[in-house]
């Protein structure tokens, strides 16, 4: 899993995650260190890294509305929060 070196843990209340996987690290960990660490709700999409879009539906707590498009980003919208 890799996390961005410089991230503040604000309250975001949209994250767009444009990179691709990497082989040493296939899981971006950002979105799911900020859930850990903020009562805020937020959305976020997903571009370009499917084993990360497939640990944050197994592993994040909130309850989201997910998109089905790889193509134009995965999106995890924020419900009943």
């Amino acid at each position: 899993m890799s996390f961005y070196k410089d991230l503040k843990i604000l309250d975001y209340d949209f994250i767009y995650e444009d990179r691709h996987d990497h082989s040493e690290t296939k899981i971006a960990g950002d979105i799911y260190l900020i859930e850990k660490l903020t009562n805020h709700p937020f959305s976020f999409c997903i571009d370009g890294m499917k084993s990360t879009v497939e640990f944050y539906k197994k592993n994040l707590k909130r309850n989201y509305k997910i998109s089905s498009s790889f193509f134009h980003g995965v999106n995890f919208l924020i419900k009943n929060y």
